[in-house]
C-alpha cells in the first residue's frame, strides 16, 4: 500500500497499498478542495488523503505439491513503512497464508511498470518457498477519521487481485480473489503547520486481508 507520490512516477499519486497496503497510502488536500486520484475523488470540505494499497489479500501461495494445485487461499498480514527521509523505507511486514498453502513470509513494495493501469500496485509475496508475484486494482476508498491538527488519517481501500507467477513453487501460479486494507498513516506538516500534499506520510501502517483461489 503507497501513500503519497506514486512509486516511479513524477508528480503522480498511487492510490492503495499498502500494499496497504498499501495500500496500501496518504497524501492531503487544502479544505473545500476537491481530492482526484487516479480516477477516484472524494467530496469537498475535507482534508483527503488518498490511499494507494498494495490490496495484499486474495489468492493464496500453495504449499509444495505435485503438478498443478488448486483451492481456497486467504491472506492475512500488515506492513508498516515511513517517508520521512524522503524514500519510502519498509520498516516491518507479514504476511499469513491458509488453504492450499499455509506460510508465512513477508511483503515487498514494487514499482509500477509502464503501461500499469493508475490503479494498479504490484508486490511480491516472499516465502520459503518460492517468491509469489501479486496484483492489485483498487476498487475503493472510504476515509474512515482524518485529523487536520495532528495529520493522522484512518481509511479503507477495497480491491480486487490476480497472482501472475513468481520463483519456485509459484513459477506457474495463477488466481484472482478480493481483498480489504484498513490503513492508518500520519501525514508529514508543511512549514505553515498544515498536512502536505507532496511529502510521502511520516508513519504508515497497512493491515490486510483477503480470500479467494490459487493454482500452481
Amino acid at each position: 500500500m503507497v501513500l503519497g507520490p506514486r512509486r516511479g512516477s513524477e508528480g503522480g499519486r498511487k492510490m492503495k497499498s499498502f500494499r496497504l497496503a498499501a495500500v496500501t497510502a496518504a497524501l492531503v488536500a487544502p479544505l473545500g478542495a476537491r481530492v482526484q486520484r487516479k480516477g477516484f475523488s472524494l467530496a469537498p470540505a475535507v482534508l483527503a488523503v488518498l490511499v494507494a494499497v498494495a490490496g495484499l489479500a486474495v489468492v493464496g501461495p500453495t504449499s509444495v505439491a505435485s503438478a498443478q494445485t488448486s483451492g481456497p487461499e486467504s491472506f492475512t498480514g500488515f506492513l508498516i513503512v515511513t517517508g520521512v527521509s524522503g524514500e519510502r523505507v519498509e520498516l516491518a511486514s507479514n504476511i499469513r497464508a491458509r488453504g492450499v498453502f499455509d506460510g508465512v513470509g513477508k511483503i515487498v513494495e514494487l514499482p509500477p511498470q509502464p503501461g500499469d493501469p493508475d490503479n494498479m500496485d504490484r508486490d511480491d509475496l516472499v516465502f520459503r518457498q518460492g517468491t509469489l508475484h501479486l496484483f492489485s486494482f483498487v476498487q475503493d476508498v472510504q476515509i474512515v477519521s482524518f485529523d487536520p491538527n495532528s495529520c493522522r488519517l484512518a481509511v479503507i481501500v477495497t480491491d480486487t487481485s490476480q497472482f501472475a507467477g513468481g520463483t519456485g513453487i509459484f513459477a506457474g501460479a495463477s488466481g484472482t480473489g478480493t481483498g480489504r486494507v484498513d490503513g492508518s498513516a500520519r501525514a508529514q506538516h508543511n512549514p505553515d503547520g498544515s498536512c502536505s500534499l507532496d511529502l510521502l506520510p511520516a508513519h504508515e501502517r497497512d493491515v490486510v486481508s483477503g480470500s479467494g483461489t490459487l493454482t500452481f
